[in-house]
């Protein structure tokens, strides 16, 4: 399950000005800009409305998730990021950083509609949602050991 949430998170992630989102079996796709993408698009009955709800379910799904483990922090006082198991370790910081990485998208998205207050301010709930999570998890310390484990690669070759 949680791979399906990231797939879809990655996606939204590389969401480039002027594409729109497509939802096909519970899987988002790109698509791109092109000068038939409309009739396309009425044609095989995608609106930005339902899109926009699949992105907003997706994401609040994963932060659901992030939060069901960031849960234990609120209970647990003296509870470090080395006493979650790896696995949840992990998925914490895979949550973390798609969800991150996903708001230069879902900027992409509201230069694409930035004529549709609608979609302007759904965007913007969803923005809040992750800012809150993000925001959760650097409480925690997730993201100076986020930080820690992308090494710099400047670091091992320089010696004096």
């Amino acid at each position: 399950m949680i791979e399906d949430i990231i797939l879809n998170l990655n996606t939204i992630s590389k969401i480039e000005q002027y594409d729109k989102l497509l939802v096909n079996y519970g899987t988002l796709y790109i698509d791109p800009y092109s000068k038939l993408r409309g009739l396309r698009r009425k044609i095989q009955g995608h609106n930005r409305y339902d899109v926009l709800k699949f992105v907003s379910s997706t994401i609040r799904l994963a932060i659901n998730y992030g939060n069901s483990i960031l849960h234990r922090f609120r209970y647990i006082p003296d509870l470090t990021l080395d006493d979650l198991d790896s696995l949840q370790k992990d998925e914490l910081m895979l949550l973390y950083k798609t969800l991150l990485e996903c708001r230069s998208g879902l900027s992409e998205l509201c230069s694409t509609y930035e004529d549709d207050k609608n979609v302007l301010s759904s965007i913007e709930i969803i923005e809040t949602c992750i800012e809150n999570f993000i925001d959760e998890c650097n409480n925690i310390g997730l993201r100076n050991s986020f930080f820690k484990e992308q090494k710099n690669p400047m670091e091992e070759t320089i010696s004096f």
